[in-house]
């Protein structure tokens, strides 16, 4: 379309330099693209379409009558109609057969430069901001999303991560958390792990950075998978036990115990003498422990924290077997080195859908693997996701909190069973989302060990937001907590 079709009336409001904009329906082939844009197109632009409708305007610049934002959505309506598709929803048919779309107009730019730089900005600042992962999994698990890929939702959010984080500045370690890079964290910031500083290790403590961090610890099965040693795992979960969103959002009654979740929620004000540290998050997370497992495990024994579960490294029925083995030997090598180091540990459940290296009908070929020690294929995880548990250890835990698609439900759920039958824990502890805990709870009257559900960190601290805004005493904790005003009261209902 162009810029002298345009360049209207409807510009300027009483002389003054503010611009009016407003929505109108102009066919696709009158439509100009910029002539340099960098920016690629995805065919889940389609798959919104057909889902949405059509929903986000196109932007046209008055000044050169290109568009500056749509090129993607004007490529995508282009195709569907080529190829005789019927049309989204809001698109409008022409008499004459064309496609209409609505635009936003009214728009100058200063100069066809500033409209170039406007749209290539337009494009990466949402990308600079980021995504608070722990929520967008637990929001991807009960909602469906045509971005996500619920059966793999690990390995999208770490394709998102790397499109969101490729241009933003400062350039920063990989497990440096800060936000400026200088070390400082922000009072909200999650403990995701940090770069090793020794020098902060007190010296009570620095028998630990003596611990060979290249130990091959005693296994007693054929893979090497380290063995945890069974005088030195939990024999009982602390009680009442709850899930620690932040000092903010879940006050502390100076009574109960915290499960700690290291990445999605920051240990500032939590009791660490009443904290149980559990490592169900991004792996990236747990590289820290991997690069730095002796100043990781001063850090938090620093804090007083003295019990962990064992770190739960990613295992995807797509990766090939040698890296599932691989994320099992470091989880559980970790924990025997947290064990070492003076922790009371919990053993993790492994859990997934295995696509068997046997083929269909073979006897004993598996489906869903965490559980059972007589398959007929050693390369299957069911041989070796837990090996290294003791037999009967008095408590284990799992999580129900990353993504899993609905036909693997029934599948998970039977796995779930088969450890417990396999191991007898006396205890269950399950870290879980709305869904996993629905998952879980149907299936407890057939699990031979009491479970605990505690909610995931974001769930939780929604829950408390829900609850604070009908206790006008949690509602002034909380303020005080945000003011950093010693807490005086907690309503009695956590």
């Amino acid at each position: 379309m162009q810029s002298d079709t345009l360049n209207d009336a409807k510009g300027v409001i009483d002389g003054t330099n503010q611009q009016e904009m407003w929505l109108e329906y102009i066919a696709l082939d009158q439509l100009e693209r910029f002539p340099r844009n960098p920016k690629l197109h995805s065919d889940k632009i389609l798959e919104s379409m057909r889902e949405y409708g059509y929903v986000n305007p196109m932007i046209v610049d008055e000044t050169t009558g290109r568009l500056v934002a749509g090129h993607g959505r004007l490529e995508k309506l282009q195709d569907l109609q080529s190829a005789g598709a019927a049309p989204p929803e809001r698109i409008k048919v022409a008499e004459d057969g064309s496609w209409l779309a609505p635009v936003i107009r009214g728009i100058h730019f200063a100069s066809e430069e500033q409209a170039e730089r406007y749209l290539i900005d337009d494009n990466l600042i949402p990308q600079l901001g980021g995504w608070d992962e722990a929520l967008l999994t637990e929001v991807a698990q009960e909602v469906h999303l045509i971005s996500i890929d619920t059966a793999q939702i690990d390995e999208a959010l770490k394709t998102i991560s790397a499109t969101t984080t490729v241009l933003a500045t400062p350039k920063l370690d990989p497990i440096d958390i800060t936000n400026d890079g200088s070390g400082e964290r922000a009072e909200d910031e999650s403990d995701a792990g940090e770069a090793e500083d020794e020098d902060e290790v007190p010296d009570e403590l620095r028998y630990i950075l003596d611990i060979d961090d290249k130990m091959v610890w005693p296994s007693s099965n054929v893979y090497g998978i380290p063995d945890l040693l069974p005088d030195k795992l939990l024999d009982r979960l602390p009680s009442p036990l709850d899930t620690w969103g932040d000092r903010q959002t879940t006050p502390d009654d100076g009574k109960g115990w915290w499960l700690y979740n290291q990445g999605p929620a920051a240990s500032s004000g939590l009791p660490g003498e009443r904290a149980v540290l559990s490592l169900f998050a991004w792996d990236r997370v747990l590289e820290a422990w991997w690069k730095t497992p002796g100043y990781m495990a001063a850090r938090f024994l620093k804090l007083g924290i003295k019990i962990a579960v064992v770190p739960d490294y990613s295992i995807w029925d797509s990766q090939p077997v040698a890296n599932q083995m691989w994320s099992v030997q470091r989880s559980m090598w970790i924990g025997r080195f947290l064990q070492e180091a003076g922790y009371l540990v919990i053993p993790r459940i492994e859990y997934f859908v295995c696509r068997s290296k046997l083929p269909e009908g073979t006897p004993g070929r598996p489906t869903y693997c965490i559980a059972a020690t007589d398959t007929h294929d050693p390369l299957c995880p069911k041989s070796y996701t837990l090996q290294g548990i003791p037999p009967s250890p008095p408590v284990v835990a799992t999580q129900m909190h990353t993504g899993f698609a609905e036909e693997h439900v029934e599948g998970i759920q039977a796995a779930l069973i088969s450890a417990i039958n396999q191991l007898q824990p006396q205890q269950l502890l399950v870290y879980a989302s709305k869904r996993g805990e629905a998952l879980v709870e149907a299936v407890r009257g057939k699990l031979q060990a009491e479970m605990i559900v505690l909610p995931a960190v974001e769930r939780k601290r929604r829950i408390f937001a829900r609850q604070a805004e009908k206790d006008p005493l949690l509602l002034k904790l909380r303020q005080r907590k945000r003011e950093g005003e010693p807490a005086r009261a907690t309503s009695p209902d956590k």
